[in-house]
């Protein structure tokens, strides 16, 4: 359990750094991959730390709505870090107000992964 928290954390760092180079194929490639790890894995701060990642790349593809869905989920969540919220911050500016409703983190994911 713990090769996959850590094959995870590397396919996440790897997803931010393609976000960061616009090589949103790759990113959305890793990011997928290392959700689905986390998630398989139960590492909910991870896994809300990956949702904050797909919604970067997210703003970054314009798919802003979606994206402020995602941080509006994480943010409520007890268990998100304090460097996923301070990442957060960093995207006020560019996200629309959204409301959602509570929801389970499965069904997030289960969303984010289609």
């Amino acid at each position: 359990m713990n090769d996959q928290r850590g094959v995870a954390v590397a396919l996440a760092s790897l997803g931010d750094l393609d976000v960061e180079t616009g090589s949103a194929a790759t990113a959305r490639e890793h990011l997928a991959q290392a959700l689905s790890l986390a998630h398989h894995s139960g590492d909910v701060r991870l896994v809300l730390e990956i949702l904050v990642a797909v919604a970067s790349l997210w703003i970054k593809e314009y798919t802003n709505e979606q994206a402020a869905q995602l941080i509006v989920y994480a943010r409520q969540h007890p268990a998100l870090t304090q460097e996923a919220r301070e990442r957060i911050e960093n995207f006020s500016s560019v996200l629309p107000d959204s409301r959602i409703q509570e929801t389970q983190l499965e069904r997030v994911v289960e969303g984010v992964l289609k």
